[in-house]
């Protein structure tokens, strides 16, 4: 995409360009076939010719300036774009080698399940385990990076590149495997966005296939 997209802004800074040097030639003297009479010559230069040539120069200014703050415009998405999607993988390797110290904590969320009674505010009697903090940072986190994919800057660019996302799919996919992982999200649905539980639904927990991103690319 930046590729295509760069090449469209370039394409749009040679056609603005190729507009102004055109309508400068356009103003230039015009000479007639060898048997047409000598034009009489013209009158001298009057303020008015002062106007024309102001107005020219200010439309080839405006166009010149469009044309390099569509590059500049691209540049900061392009940067920003990078950011985000490098802020996602640092938070996400930050949760990975939280669990590399705690490795008993993954291994209860392979077996153990969300209950209802850990999800009710109401009973102060239940122990809250600790790993229901990894898998709420974990379905958060995927959330994140999904609505990021989602949504789409000028409608034109993706704030995460596909190859990112494939990847991103296919842990969210190996993540929702986790008993305790799923149970929460299963339980906790309210707390997440619904553009978020349908694209689970059908996409995580539902699918059947052998692709990683079948849905994707």
């Amino acid at each position: 995409m930046e590729r295509k997209l760069a090449f469209i802004l370039l394409l749009t800074v040679g056609v603005a360009v190729g507009i102004a040097a055109g309508v400068v030639l356009a103003q230039g003297p015009t000479v007639g076939p060898p048997n047409v009479l000598p034009p009489v010559p013209a009158p001298a230069q009057s303020p008015r010719d002062w106007v024309d040539y102001a107005d020219l120069v200010l439309r080839v200014v405006t166009l010149l300036a469009i044309s390099f703050g569509l590059i500049g415009t691209f540049a900061v998405l392009t940067s920003l774009r990078a950011s985000a999607y490098g802020q996602i993988f640092g938070r996400f390797q930050g949760v990975l080698l939280k669990l590399a110290d705690h490795p008993d904590l993954f291994d209860r969320m392979k077996k153990e399940e969300y209950t209802d009674a850990e999800n009710d505010p109401n009973s102060p009697a239940v122990a809250t385990n600790p790993h229901r903090f990894f898998a709420n940072a974990i379905i958060n986190l995927y959330e994140e990076a999904f609505l990021l994919y989602d949504s789409r800057v000028l409608s034109v660019i993706d704030p995460l590149p596909a190859d990112y996302w494939v990847s991103m799919l296919g842990s969210m996919r190996a993540a929702f495997q986790l008993k305790y992982v799923r149970t929460h999200w299963e339980k906790r649905q309210a707390a997440f966005s619904p553009r978020f539980n349908h694209y689970v639904r059908d996409e995580i927990v539902g699918f059947v296939g052998t692709q990683p991103a079948a849905a994707v690319v």
